[in-house]
């Protein structure tokens, strides 16, 4: 980890500079041990006898600990730390081919796009890297692109143009949502089977370890309220999206049938929250696979996740409630 003075924000030129650079890189390896954990605080069912297919969530875990920095240093890279409060704005996950129990892989990263946003609630930055991971000598398998939002505390609106309307890091994530208000058109097609769970803070603290993540809102409710985000620790965005893979992997009859997901975050969900992963079959994609939209509501009416995936054909099982 970096020591010494807290980074400064980039300009945006040097923002700009940064897309094409590429992190260490590293390797990754499928733990039995990392699936079990990340499926117990998903609500996902454990592995059956024969089956080797990884939560698609361990993706994450497997791409953050690869980039060959820790997480803080990636923060430093862009100058910004954890104290910041740097958030997620969007994640998307593509597997060619699903995790497997075991399997090894080589991860290499790089910045694939960075931008600043201007609102009325301040200046922020977006930063996504491209992490693929593959066999040795083999085609990339697994890519995973986090987008970051750092927010420019330091800097004003005022400090230059804005590249369009925005109001902070809502808006890398298509605006905040009300789940069923009359803005949210939802889409049509055959309802997915919801899974509806209660956030706890014990798998926050696991998925902290599990992705090497510093930032304490997700476990210092004090660290919350410093950075005015609520008196309640704020659960982890692969936590969330966890979720919604639990949901679409009950219904596609296991976790390989998942190929692709793309979320955007429209707000945080905080312990005590009782949220539900639900979407709707939308028709044919690529390759022969299902389109799905798909989404987390907070119970009370707020969206908090949205997004699309692309699952293989089946029929599954009802809905599952934890």
């Amino acid at each position: 980890m970096l020591s010494g003075p807290r980074p400064s924000p980039p300009t945006e030129d040097e923002l700009a500079a940064l897309v094409g650079h590429r992190m260490p890189g590293g390797r990754a390896i499928a733990e039995p041990y990392l699936d079990w954990l990340v499926r117990d605080a998903t609500g996902a069912q454990q592995r059956a006898p024969g089956d080797d297919a990884v939560h698609p969530a361990v993706a994450f875990g497997l791409a953050q600990g690869g980039v060959g920095l820790e997480l803080e240093d990636v923060f430093a890279l862009f100058g910004a730390s954890s104290q910041d409060g740097p958030l997620l704005g969007e994640w998307s996950l593509r597997l060619h081919r699903p995790l497997r129990v075991g399997a090894e892989y080589a991860v290499s990263a790089r910045v694939e796009r960075t931008r600043r946003r201007r609102g009325r609630s301040g200046v922020f930055d977006l930063v996504t890297p491209l992490i693929e991971l593959a066999p040795d000598g083999g085609a990339v398998e697994i890519e995973v692109r986090p987008t970051y939002v750092f927010p420019r505390r330091g800097l004003e609106p005022a400090d230059g143009p804005s590249d369009g309307p925005s109001d902070g890091p809502d808006d890398s994530s298509g605006g905040t949502e009300q789940a069923g208000s009359p803005g949210v058109t939802e889409p049509a097609g055959e309802p997915l089977p919801e899974l509806s769970l209660q956030v706890r803070p014990e798998p926050m603290k696991v998925m902290a370890a599990i992705l090497r993540d510093p930032n304490m809102i997700h476990l210092d409710p004090a660290e919350t309220a410093r950075l005015g985000m609520g008196d309640r620790v704020v659960n982890q965005g692969p936590l969330n999206l966890g979720y919604v893979h639990s949901m679409l992997a009950a219904y596609a009859g296991g976790a390989g049938r998942i190929r692709s997901t793309t979320f955007r975050f429209h707000g945080p969900v905080h312990a005590g929250d009782r949220v539900v992963a639900g979407g709707v079959v939308t028709g044919p994609a690529d390759a022969g696979g299902v389109g799905c939209a798909v989404w987390l509501d907070v119970e009370g009416g707020r969206r908090a996740v949205s997004g699309t995936a692309v699952i293989d054909p089946c029929v599954g099982p009802g809905s599952v409630r934890v």
